[in-house]
């Protein structure tokens, strides 16, 4: 399934939308596409758990224990990298 760049882009900003909403960010923390969010201290493991729930549901994919690595999910803009990858397959 191909994704236009219309959508990719959409991708981030409902990532964005969703960590602002469902997880506690702290009030120091800035936060945009780029950034890092478990060196930041937005995104902990169980957080994570919440993030990949949302991705599989909101964009229809599913997630391997072999995708769950730091490249894919560091920052909303790695994430919607992924989720574009996903989506192409």
């Amino acid at each position: 399934m191909r994704v236009s760049a219309h959508e990719i882009d959409k991708i981030e900003g409902e990532i964005l939308t969703f960590i602002e909403q469902q997880l506690s960010v702290p009030p120091e923390i800035a936060l945009d596409a780029d950034t890092h969010l478990f060196r930041s201290g937005v995104v902990d493991s169980l957080d994570l758990l919440l993030l990949v729930r949302f991705i599989e549901e909101h964009y229809e994919l599913s997630i391997a224990s072999s995708d769950l690595v730091l490249k894919n999910f560091q920052s909303a803009a790695s994430i919607k990298e992924f989720v574009a990858r996903k989506k192409q397959v």
